[in-house]
């Protein structure tokens, strides 16, 4: 497993969530117009869940209303992330069940 520190740019969406979530929140909603970085936030976010270590096992569901909806935003978004990181491969991500797992065992399935 790589335990290399690897630095993401993130956004205001991303520092919310995160605060949110910090504090205790179950929920947390995303307000903004087209092109403001909700999507690419909230998938660093929950890449930067999949690749704790202390949360072995952990599954993180995203859902859309279409699989081609999801192949062209949300794991569009994930492998432009990874791939630079080198987290984008036959380990990580497994096309036929939609599923990508993280260098700690922890898996982003996608769902419509």
């Amino acid at each position: 497993m790589d335990t290399t520190e690897h630095r993401i740019k993130t956004g205001t969406i991303y520092q919310r969530m995160d605060k949110a979530f910090n504090s205790g929140a179950k929920v947390a909603i995303n307000i903004g117009g087209t092109g403001s970085g909700k999507t690419e936030d909230t998938m660093r976010y929950l890449l930067k869940e999949a690749m704790r270590e202390d949360l072995k096992g952990e599954v993180i569901t995203v859902t859309s209303e279409s699989y081609p909806h999801l192949s062209v935003g949300v794991i569009r978004i994930l492998k432009n992330i990874c791939e630079p990181l080198g987290f984008w491969g036959k380990e990580n991500w497994n096309k036929s069940m939609s599923i990508w797992t993280s260098p700690t065992g922890n898996i982003i399935e996608f769902l419509s």
